[in-house]
């Protein structure tokens, strides 16, 4: 059986189809943006509220941590200067929390994913009080966790994460800036 070495611009390691990737990137930003109009229909009715309490949290974390693993995949099989015109921007990131809380710097996609797949805490973004019925996701999620001896918080833009964890993906493709 003949060996099938990855093309040359990229390094040895995993290779796997973009598509579904994007995908669930299509589906994270569907959820949150339409969780608004979600919050009427759920409360006028038992069942769809049913389905958004029992999957939206959980898909929303299923699609993070797959896409953030995928990415860092991504990037690593790749040479860094393929990626050197990408500047990203998926939120913000507090390096030192609490203690420079005022201080913060740009969210790269590349720390974007290793806040997700490294946070210990995840907070959603709501309007209203979910404990009761009329609340809705807005499109942030606040990550926290420690490097180091250093706390760190990030509040991750799942807008700018989703338009550029697809153009990272398909930058190969397109090698321009996306809107």
């Amino acid at each position: 059986m003949a060996e099938r070495p990855p093309p040359d611009y990229m390094k040895a390691g995993h290779i796997f189809d973009r598509g579904p990737i994007t995908l669930d990137l299509y589906r994270l930003l569907s959820m949150v943006l339409v969780d608004q109009r979600m919050s009427g229909l759920a409360s006028k009715s038992h069942f769809i509220d049913m389905l958004r309490e029992e999957y939206l949290g959980e898909e929303i974390t299923r699609i993070l941590i797959s896409s953030a693993a995928a990415l860092r995949i991504w990037f690593d099989l790749h040479d860094p200067r393929y990626f050197a015109d990408l500047k990203t921007n998926c939120g913000k990131l507090f390096a030192d929390w609490p203690t420079r809380s005022k201080k913060s710097e740009v969210l790269t996609l590349r720390e974007a994913c290793n806040k997700i797949i490294h946070a210990t805490r995840v907070h959603h973004d709501t309007v209203g009080d979910p404990e009761y019925e009329d609340w809705y996701l807005r499109p942030y999620v606040y990550l926290y966790g420690k490097k180091g001896k250093r706390n760190w918080r990030a509040q991750l833009d799942i807008v700018n994460f989703a338009k550029w964890g697809t153009a990272a993906l398909w930058w190969w493709r397109h090698k321009g800036e996306p809107r």
